[in-house]
């Protein structure tokens, strides 16, 4: 069997070739466009999640409210978002209005790596106080809590 040796030469300098082109890309993407990948990772993985319309309210036939919903606020914190010299004034205007101490939700802020909730079932007053905030990485959701005015056993226990 005879070999012609220019092919062999001739294809050695092509892989060649091909592996410098492969070892250049992976450079540029992993050095040089590193920052660019990262951002559209992200832009992958969070994404903004529609809330459901509030319930509605079940009234008896003569117009007595039997179901109905109270709009909640939960505030949500995200540490990887806010930066950490910013934490300890995260904290503190957290904690009036959640009812935790600053040393709790500074605790919280280092324990998750990422979304968590603060505080749930708060007054829709909240939201306005977490917006004035202003932080990065610190927000509410509105969600609601089903009351059932009527129902003996859910009713709130009066004293006698």
């Amino acid at each position: 069997m005879i070999l012609n040796t220019s092919r062999l030469r001739w294809l050695e300098g092509v892989l060649a070739a091909w592996a410098v082109v492969v070892a250049a890309r992976l450079v540029q993407v992993q050095a040089l466009d590193h920052d660019q990948w990262e951002a559209e990772s992200a832009r992958q993985r969070e994404h903004t999640l529609e809330v459901e319309e509030p319930r509605g309210d079940i009234r008896s036939r003569d117009g007595r409210l039997l179901a109905g919903s109270l709009e909640r606020v939960a505030v949500y914190a995200n540490p990887r978002k806010i930066p950490r010299e910013k934490w300890q004034l995260a904290a503190a205007g957290l904690a009036p209005l959640t009812g935790k101490s600053r040393a709790e939700i500074l605790a919280s802020l280092r324990d998750h790596d990422g979304f968590f909730y603060v505080a749930r079932d708060l007054s829709p007053q909240v939201k306005e106080a977490v917006a004035k905030l202003n932080l990065r990485g610190i927000g509410t959701l509105r969600s609601e809590q089903r009351v059932y005015p009527t129902d003996p056993w859910r009713a709130p226990q009066s004293a006698s």
